[in-house]
């Protein structure tokens, strides 16, 4: 790529070398007043185009076929990476279920050392349940005689003085 971007810029340069000569020797006609180098400078990258479409094929597919390699060679490696991330989560995930596993059917059988996995299937199952009503909502207010004791007895009647009637 490197030396495409030289190629191309040594033919701006020649271009804007040769098209100056052509100026200087009034073949080619000058810019208004100080204009002369912009003139020159405008004339030489419309030249060069073309020649550059032309002389430079070979450099210009070389690079594009670097930039291909390397792009291709990134989408695999990328690919091969997003691969061994997927299955070492799949391996953690495995465990984590593995142990939950083992966990709940030591507490289903009633034998000790089960405690550390029981307090995490007990809230995953929590968490299934509300999932399963269908409620999707976060956090859901239970009813006042469904609340501790403590909660409800904080809580102000409503005084039937204020409360609107229909």
């Amino acid at each position: 790529m490197f030396r495409y971007t030289a190629l191309r810029f040594g033919l701006i340069v020649a271009s804007f070398g040769v098209i100056w000569g052509l100026v200087r020797l009034r073949i080619l006609p000058a810019g208004l007043g100080d204009s002369n180098y912009l003139w020159v400078g405008l004339l030489a990258l419309i030249v060069s185009a073309p020649l550059s479409w032309v002389l430079l094929r070979g450099a210009r597919e070389q690079a594009a076929l670097k930039v291909s390699n390397r792009v291709e060679r990134t989408r695999l490696n990328l690919a091969a990476n997003l691969a061994a991330n997927a299955s070492q989560e799949d391996e953690a995930d495995d465990a984590a279920r593995e142990v939950a596993a083992r966990g709940a059917s030591a507490g289903d059988s009633g034998a000790g050392g089960g405690d550390d996995a029981a307090p995490e299937v007990a809230a995953g199952d929590d968490e299934a349940r509300d999932d399963a009503d269908g409620d999707d909502e976060a956090s859901e207010v239970a009813a006042p005689e469904e609340r501790a004791p403590a909660v409800a007895a904080r809580e102000e009647p409503v005084r039937e003085d204020t409360a609107r009637t229909p």
